[in-house]
């Protein structure tokens, strides 16, 4: 007799990890994607689908992710790290200076903090024409 176990959100996001570690990130997606319709109410979940569309540049869906995981979770520091991101491959610098400001405002001295601080010391709007 066979015995099925029904995969649950968590084992779909370490699935996802792992996927996203290796650079697969098509199927890191899809696994977190599994991971937030089985447990929605899971901020982490949110986050890690962002991200790994960020890496495959599906930045409004990314952008959906993220904000889901604000909703679920204000202050998720790692999510406005990953907004800010999108906000400069986006062009909008205004966007891309709150979301790095919110992240140093939520931890100064944590390393996002910190990382958040050098980019906006050094970050120069794109020109476009």
């Amino acid at each position: 007799m066979v015995r099925r176990t029904r995969v649950h959100g968590f084992q779909h996001n370490q699935l996802g990890v792992t996927f996203f570690q290796s650079g697969a990130f098509d199927l890191a997606a899809e696994q977190f994607t599994f991971a937030t319709t089985g447990a929605p109410w899971v901020s982490t979940y949110w986050l890690n689908l962002g991200v790994a569309l960020l890496q495959k540049e599906q930045l409004d869906n990314a952008e959906v992710a993220l904000e889901r995981t604000l909703a679920l979770d204000p202050r998720k520091q790692s999510a406005y790290y990953h907004l800010a991101q999108i906000y400069e491959k986006r062009g909008d610098a205004k966007a891309f200076r709150q979301a790095f400001e919110k992240v140093i405002e939520l931890g100064p001295k944590t390393h996002l903090g910190q990382r958040a601080r050098e980019r906006l010391d050094h970050w120069k709007p794109r020109i476009t024409t």
